[in-house]
């Protein structure tokens, strides 16, 4: 009876000395799964930092120095406090009569600054031109005039009333994606023109144009548009 005992044993030593061998890699192994797991974890984390401090970088845009044709100086502020999809604009003036810096405030970020003087009066108005951070790329402008170099003034936007946005009104398939130029003594906003199951990349109704006239320091719109196929 004992050595079938001894055998026993000696077979069961031996099982438990080949499981212990099998068991040590499946626990090394799930160390390494569990490490690696870990670390792109932690890779992940650091990358939605990296781009959340980028979206909210507060970093303002350096200063654009601006001179009009009669020397005087026109400089545009612009910050993002935030983040970038959000601009604050500010105009700090040099030479007129009055130099009060002008909070233009919140807006989209600016896309281009332009002067132009659309009235005949000898003096160039001022033109900012944003245009927002979004896939429709929505774009909008300010203008402040020179009150004889005074100082500057701003001029108002035309009120767009909702209706113009229906069938039949300037601003009908209107989704963004605008751009703005001077042409005949005119502002003229040129945009694609969205049909109803149009994708926001395919634009199927051709361009419009819409036209600002500057007339005693009041912006119009031209009633006659012009739309291209």
């Amino acid at each position: 009876m004992l050595k079938p005992l001894n055998l026993l044993l000696q077979n069961k030593s031996i099982i438990m000395l080949k499981m212990k061998n099998l068991i040590l890699p499946i626990i090394s192994l799930i160390f390494v799964l569990t490490g690696c797991q870990s670390g792109n974890q932690n890779n992940q984390e650091q990358s939605n930092l990296i781009v959340a401090d980028s979206l909210n970088d507060h970093q303002p845009v350096p200063p654009l120095e601006l001179k009009t044709k009669t020397g005087k100086i026109i400089v545009i502020n612009e910050t993002h406090p935030d983040g970038l999809s959000i601009s604050k604009v500010q105009i700090v003036t040099r030479g007129f009569t009055e130099n009060q810096p002008i909070d233009v405030g919140e807006t989209d970020p600016v896309n281009k600054v332009e002067f132009a003087d659309l009235d005949n009066d000898g003096f160039e108005e001022l033109y900012i031109f944003t245009q927002s951070a979004g896939s429709g790329s929505g774009g909008e402008f300010y203008v402040y005039a020179s009150d004889s170099d005074a100082k500057l003034i701003k001029i108002e936007n035309p009120v767009i009333m909702d209706k113009e946005y229906q069938k039949g009104g300037k601003f009908e398939g209107y989704m963004g994606h605008d751009r703005f130029f001077f042409d005949m003594g005119m502002l003229i906003r040129e945009f694609p023109v969205y049909k109803e199951h149009d994708r926001n990349d395919k634009p199927t109704g051709g361009t419009k144009q819409v036209f600002y006239k500057l007339d005693q320091g009041k912006f119009e719109i031209v009633k006659d548009q012009k739309q291209r196929r």
